[in-house]
C-alpha cells in the first residue's frame, strides 16, 4: 500500500485540477448569465445537491469500509451489485426531497424555472449517486489513480458545454443545466464498464445483504445529514431568503469557501481509506496529518488578499459586491476544511456518531445566525452565518474526540 503522504499528493494533485476547472467553468458561468441567470442555476444545483447530500450519501462509508475490508474475487461482484441496487432507492428519496426543497425554498423560480428544476432534480440524482456509490468502492480498494480519473473526468465535459454556449450564443440557465446534466454520462458510463470488466455482479442478492448494508449504515445517517445540513443549509437559506441577483453574487462567493477544498478532501480521503484499513486503535498516530493542518490553515491565510482582488476581475465589475461575502466564505472553508479532516477518520474507523454533535450544533447556529442576517446584510450576512456555524462545530468536534 502506498504511504499516505504519496496518496494525498496524488489525490491533491487531482483536486487541484478539478478546482482550476471549477474556478473556469465558474468564471464562464457568471459571465454567460449575469448575477439574476447565476441565481437561478445555483438555486437549481444547490437544493438537489443538498437533498443527495442529506439522504443519499449514508452509504457511502459503508461502502467504503467494506470494499476495504473484504478480499478481491467473488466479493468484487458482491461489491458491484451492492453498489447498483443502492443507487435506484437512494436516487428516488433524493429526488423527492428535491421537489420538497424546490416548493419550499425555490423562492426566486418562477413556474417554468421550478419544473426545470424539478426534471433536473429526477435526472440528475440516479447518475450522480450512481458514481458516488462506485467512488466508494474504489476508494475502499485504494484504486487512487481510477478514483481521480474518473472524478476528474465531469469538468472538462462542463467546460466543453459552456464554450459551446458561448459560441452558439445562448445565455439561458437551461442551456447550462444541460451541460451540468450531461457531464455526468462519461463517468457513470466508464464506471459501469469498469464493473463489468472486473466481474460484473451478482445475479441475486438476498434482501437480506442489502438490509445488513442499511442496517450497517444508520449510524452513518444520522452523521451524514448532520454534515449536509451544516454544508448546504447556508445555500438554502440563500434560495430561500435572497432575490435572484444576489443569490447570484453568493452564488460566486460561496465558491471562495472551496479554495481549500483540492487538499482538503485529498486528506479527508487518505484518512478515510486508511482509517478503514485499519482501526485507530491500533495503529500509531500519523506524523504526517500535523503538517497538513498547518498547510490548511496557512493557505487560508495567504489566499484572502488574492479573494479580495480577484472576484470583480475574473467574473465582472457587476459581482464587485460579492467580495465581503468572498471573504467570510474563505474562513467558513478553512474552518471547515479543519474539522472534515479529522472527522473523516472518525468515519473510517467506524465511529461516525462521535462526529454528529459538532455539524448538529454548527448547522443550528448556522441557520440562527444566518437567517436574520441575511435579511440586514444579504450575502455577506449569510457567509457570516456560516462562519458562526464552523466555528461551533470545531469546537464541538474538539471536545467530543477528547473524551476518548
Amino acid at each position: 500500500m502506498k504511504h499516505p503522504l504519496s496518496t494525498f499528493g496524488a489525490a491533491g494533485a487531482t483536486n487541484a485540477a478539478v478546482f482550476a476547472f471549477v474556478l473556469v467553468n465558474g468564471v464562464l458561468m457568471a459571465r454567460l448569465l449575469g448575477p439574476a441567470g447565476r441565481g437561478a442555476v445555483f438555486t437549481t444545483v444547490a437544493l438537489p445537491t443538498a437533498a443527495a447530500a442529506l439522504v443519499g450519501s449514508w452509504v457511502y462509508p459503508v461502502l467504503v469500509r467494506r470494499a476495504a475490508c473484504s478480499s478481491a474475487g467473488s466479493s468484487e461482484r458482491l461489491l458491484n451489485t451492492l453498489c447498483l441496487r443502492a443507487t435506484l432507492p437512494l436516487a428516488a428519496v433524493t429526488a423527492l426531497l428535491s421537489w420538497l426543497l424546490i416548493v419550499c425554498f425555490g423562492r426566486q423560480l418562477d413556474g417554468p424555472a421550478r419544473w426545470m428544476a424539478v426534471v433536473y432534480a429526477a435526472l440528475w440524482a440516479p447518475l450522480s449517486l450512481l458514481i458516488l456509490n462506485f467512488q466508494a468502492h474504489d476508494l475502499g480498494r485504494a484504486r487512487w489513480r481510477r478514483y481521480n480519473v474518473l472524478r476528474l473526468l465531469p469538468y472538462p465535459v462542463i467546460l466543453a458545454g459552456l464554450l459551446a454556449c458561448f459560441i452558439a450564443g445562448r445565455r439561458d440557465p437551461a442551456g447550462v443545466l444541460v451541460v451540468l446534466l450531461a457531464s455526468n454520462l462519461p463517468p457513470a458510463v466508464a464506471r459501469l464498464w469498469l464493473a463489468r470488466r472486473d466481474g460484473g455482479r451478482e445475479e441475486e442478492v438476498a434482501r437480506v445483504e442489502m438490509g445488513g448494508l442499511y442496517r450497517e449504515a444508520l449510524p452513518f445517517l444520522a452523521a451524514s445529514g448532520g454534515t449536509a445540513a451544516l454544508t448546504y443549509a447556508d445555500q438554502v437559506v440563500a434560495a430561500a431568503l435572497l432575490p435572484g441577483a444576489e443569490a447570484g453574487l453568493y452564488a460566486v462567493a460561496q465558491r471562495m469557501s472551496l479554495l481549500l477544498t483540492p487538499l482538503s478532501t485529498a486528506a479527508g480521503a487518505v484518512s478515510l481509506s486508511e482509517a478503514a484499513r485499519a482501526p485507530e486503535a491500533e495503529r500509531p498516530r500519523r506524523a504526517w496529518r500535523g503538517p497538513v493542518v498547518f498547510l490548511l490553515a496557512g493557505l487560508g491565510l495567504a489566499l484572502a488578499p488574492a479573494v479580495w482582488y480577484l472576484v470583480p476581475v475574473l467574473y465582472g465589475r457587476e459581482f464587485a459586491g460579492a467580495r465581503v461575502a468572498a471573504l467570510l466564505a474563505l474562513a467558513a472553508g478553512v474552518l471547515a476544511a479543519l474539522a472534515d479532516f479529522r472527522e473523516q477518520r472518525l468515519e473510517g474507523s467506524g465511529r461516525p456518531l462521535r462526529a454528529l454533535p459538532g455539524r448538529a450544533g454548527g448547522a443550528m447556529v448556522l441557520v440562527a445566525v444566518a437567517v436574520p442576517a441575511a435579511l440586514r446584510w444579504g450575502p455577506a450576512g449569510i457567509a457570516a452565518g456560516s462562519v458562526a456555524g464552523q466555528c461551533v462545530r470545531g469546537l464541538l468536534l474538539f471536545r467530543s474526540v477528547g473524551r476518548r
